[in-house]
């Protein structure tokens, strides 16, 4: 049995799922299998796997069903102790898997972040964590969700920068909610920390995300916004949506509000996408989580309003006048 699953879901991933694989296959760590899940793909993908001839691949292919419904095939199919997922466009780094393994096997936390870069047109920028007291605690050994959720908050909840114990998935029934496909990995993570699971963080850059024009979902910023709605409207309505872990969710909802309209911001008519922050704000204020209302990612949507509703009484005062 091997001790690492990898996880490759792709769709249509021609371009890059070559170098994905071979940048998994070149492993220091050769104790590996690598699942890759076909979400439909009409292009060349599936030849691609193939030409590796390599038995630690296994390949599946499914009807175009998004890739919530692509990863849990991928997270069925596992037999190692140890899973990392990869997208089909980012790569590894040769020593990705030995690190981890080492820090797993050597502190045993259900979950293991590490570090990142992101490239964009040949430049890349190095992600990194909060070098505060509280952050280097979990960096020495694993310490329960709980006890450390104010500094979890700076981290990227994002699926491929952590290193999961795969009991710990099983034993608690942890999947992906096939209804999502936009920020499916932001409600994975909140049902995943949900669970009070034991962190630990190690400072190596083992993994590259590769920004593509495909590395955000092709949907308009209406129906990334909805998608989010019904995301947090879901959440808020579990059990685990309290106390401490309602401000973790509460931050992580306001964090995607403003990676939407930050990506949207340039369109020439965003004052639809001001309603749906202001939308999102009286969401927040439905919930009346007083500690979220002095944090940063509040008060920066409630400027986004202002700043936008003044800009939009001057240009309509100079256009008068």
């Amino acid at each position: 049995m091997p001790k690492i699953s990898i996880v490759i879901p792709f769709y249509n991933s021609e371009k890059y799922l070559y170098n994905c694989i071979k940048s998994i296959l070149n492993q220091t760590c050769k104790d590996i299998e690598i699942i890759c899940v076909d979400d439909g793909s009409s292009d060349s993908s599936k030849d691609i796997i193939y030409s590796f001839q390599d038995k630690r691949i296994r390949y599946f292919y499914t009807e175009n069903k998004g890739v919530s419904y692509a990863r849990n095939i991928g997270i069925k199919q596992v037999k190692g102790k140890y899973l990392l997922f990869v997208d089909s466009d980012d790569w590894i780094e040769p020593n990705t898997c030995d690190c981890l393994l080492s820090a797993m096997e050597k502190n045993n936390p259900d979950i293991l972040f590490f570090r990142y870069r992101y490239h964009k047109e040949g430049e890349y920028r190095i992600i990194d964590y909060s070098d505060s007291k509280e952050c280097r605690k979990f960096k020495t050994k694993p310490l329960p969700f709980a006890n450390i959720s104010n500094s979890v908050l700076l981290l990227n909840y994002v699926i491929w920068n952590k290193f999961y114990n795969v009991n710990y998935l099983k034993e608690n029934k942890i999947m992906f909610n096939e209804c999502f496909n936009f920020s499916e990995d932001m409600l994975f993570s909140i049902y995943l920390f949900s669970k009070n699971p034991e962190i630990m963080m190690i400072d190596e850059v083992l993994y590259n995300y590769r920004i593509t024009e495909n590395s955000s979902s092709n949907l308009s910023y209406k129906e990334m916004f909805d998608s989010l709605f019904k995301i947090y409207n879901y959440s808020i309505a579990q059990d685990y949506y309290k106390n401490q872990f309602k401000v973790f969710v509460d931050n992580i909802f306001l964090k995607m509000c403003i990676y939407i309209y930050n990506r949207f911001i340039y369109i020439k008519d965003n004052q639809d996408i001001i309603l749906q922050v202001e939308k999102a704000i009286n969401l927040i204020k439905s919930q009346k989580n007083i500690n979220v209302y002095n944090s940063f990612r509040y008060r920066k949507l409630v400027y986004i309003v202002i700043y936008n509703k003044m800009l939009k009484i001057l240009k309509h005062k100079l256009c008068i006048f």
